[in-house]
């Protein structure tokens, strides 16, 4: 199955700007504009536009307004427009140039967006790396990005500088902090280079659900493009107050959320980390209107509030969910308590936006669903011969969207393997598409569980045992079987204060089901593995139930 709307070109990024690889992306003489379409008019989108200009315009027009308030601090529009001038001066002065990286070590902070647009405006390349990557995750990072300097936060500076020693490489290292950005470095006044529209302006290293972070790699201008469709589709104004907890060193944290506030003068309430009482203190105190987070934080968010003697008083207008499946039970109460249906968003950081929902014309969601394709995507559907899915037929999905990165970071091949070779990009996904429009994402095809020839994915098992009263999350795995080549196992974590009777967690499963899909075996645990960015990460659940296994316990 196809689904077409426009296609538009760009070229691919090589490492150090020699290598070209033809993909599909936001750039093209033929179209000068994405057209977004909402339920009130037609917007055009520039595709001019830079992202170190995201914040200019809000400065010049609301330049008091709070654009960032993080753990008791506000900075306004023009302190942030002042205060990255500033450091990008200093950069510039300090020798990076354009193109060149600057990596930042540190959990989300006020200073951090100082540094992103610093970066940004002297036509550098930021490179985002998780606070918390492990010694062999940080070496490659330093390896791939070779940065021309690191930002890092003083608590983490120690696991910095030993997986530099590993590396070999000499990188100059900054500690950076509250007031605390380059301060020995006198205020200078610099000619500032421009970016290009197609430069780099990104390596984010992903989360890693399937391996090895990957350098995914997006440009000045489509930085700036991404943000401007998700506001435009969710009808973001000035006059929202946008919760972020997503980590910044994720695209998510970035583009899905900080810059789509930024770019229309709104207010960006960030989370230092996410904590669910921490979390809520902010929904209430900054009374926050849109709140973007994956499925995990309404989950925790909604565990918290039943321990409180009253239910919080929350202006939300609008929610979304995205990056993990979807908990249909666990929205259909956080909509009872907030008062705000927790729509969808379906991307990938390599491509994005593919599929979400306009709030003013779907205000609840298709169950299950991830939202309606937005336009300038196409999409396809393919069938394990390589045939195209018929309509309402499951099918691994291939995309070409508005935004479409440049590429993995110094890895060519990486690179090439992503992309088919007419470039589409491949996003690794199974997933349907109803007679409306919506589309369903059945799974990950790295995750599909083969039971005797039988597809089983793991997401839909799971959406069945969330369902179940006092399961609060769970996570489906495949095991070896001697017979059939693969069990499927299923980690439950209980709700607080709940009993699972498993056995009648089971004849549920087998009423919901196919039996081929009924899991064998389920086990209770009090958490699941995430990576750095919250989600679960269902290879790691294997060892956790082998260990119990091998020890007899099961």
């Amino acid at each position: 199955m196809a689904v077409a709307h426009r296609p538009v070109t760009v070229r691919h990024l090589g490492d150090q700007y020699v290598q070209s690889y033809h993909c599909i992306g936001i750039y093209s003489e033929r179209l000068p504009c994405v057209v977004v379409h909402d339920a009130s008019s037609t917007k055009k989108l520039s595709m001019k536009a830079l992202v170190s200009d995201c914040i200019r315009q809000a400065a010049q027009l609301h330049p008091d307004k709070t654009a960032i308030v993080a753990d008791g601090r506000r900075i306004s529009y023009s302190e942030l427009d002042q205060r990255a001038q500033s450091l990008a001066c200093k950069l510039v002065w300090m020798g990076v140039k354009r193109g060149e990286r600057v990596a930042i070590v540190s959990e989300n902070s006020i200073e951090y967006f100082i540094v992103m647009f610093a970066v940004w405006r002297a036509a550098g390349v930021l490179a985002t790396i998780f606070p918390t990557f492990g010694a062999t995750e940080l070496t490659y990072a330093f390896r791939n990005a070779t940065p021309r300097l690191i930002l890092v936060e003083q608590e983490r500076l120690a696991a910095v500088q030993s997986a530099l020693l590993e590396t070999g490489l000499n990188f100059e290292v900054r500690v950076i902090g509250p007031d605390q950005l380059l301060e020995d470095v006198e205020p200078v006044n610099v000619a500032l280079p421009m970016a290009m529209l197609g430069d780099p302006g990104i390596i984010s290293y992903t989360s890693g659900t399937s391996g090895r972070p990957k350098p995914v790699t997006h440009t000045h201008g489509s930085l700036a493009l991404g943000p401007q469709i998700y506001a435009s589709i969710w009808h973001m104004t000035e006059h929202d107050v946008f919760f972020v907890p997503m980590p910044l060193a994720w695209l998510a944290g970035v583009v899905t959320t900080s810059l789509v506030a930024l770019s229309v003068g709104a207010t960006v309430a960030l989370a230092r980390r996410f904590k669910d009482a921490d979390a809520l203190r902010v929904l209430v105190e900054e009374r926050v209107t849109f709140f973007f987070g994956v499925t995990t934080m309404y989950v925790k968010l909604l565990q918290y509030i039943k321990t409180l003697p009253v239910a919080p008083e929350l202006l939300l207008r609008c929610c979304i969910a995205g990056g993990e499946p979807r908990n249909e039970p666990a929205f259909e109460e956080w909509q009872r308590v907030a008062g705000a249906a927790v729509l969808d968003c379906y991307a990938s950081a390599e491509c994005f936006p593919v599929a979400t929902y306009d709030p003013s014309i779907d205000p609840i969601p298709r169950l299950g669903s991830g939202g309606r394709l937005l336009d300038g995507v196409q999409l396809r559907l393919l069938r394990p011969d390589g045939t195209e899915a018929a309509a309402g037929e499951v099918g691994e999905a291939q995309v070409r969207s508005p935004v479409m990165m440049h590429g993995y970071w110094g890895e060519p091949d990486l690179t090439e393997a992503a992309f088919t070779d007419d470039g589409w990009y491949r996003l690794g996904d199974y997933l349907r598409i109803d007679e409306d429009g919506y589309v369903f994402v059945v799974g990950r095809a790295s995750d599909m569980i083969i039971r005797g020839g039988a597809n089983v994915s793991p997401a839909e098992v799971e959406s069945v045992l969330v369902r179940f009263a006092g399961v609060a999350e769970a996570a489906v795995v495949g095991l070896p079987d001697a017979v059939f080549g693969q069990s499927v196992a299923a980690a439950i974590v209980p709700a607080v204060g709940a009993q699972v009777d498993l056995n009648a967690l089971k004849i549920y499963c087998s009423s919901e089901l196919a039996h081929y899909k009924v899991p064998a075996l389920v086990v209770l645990f009090g958490t699941l593995p995430r990576n750095n960015a919250g989600k679960v990460v269902r290879r790691h659940v294997i060892p956790m139930i082998e260990e119990l296994r091998e020890k007899g316990t099961l």
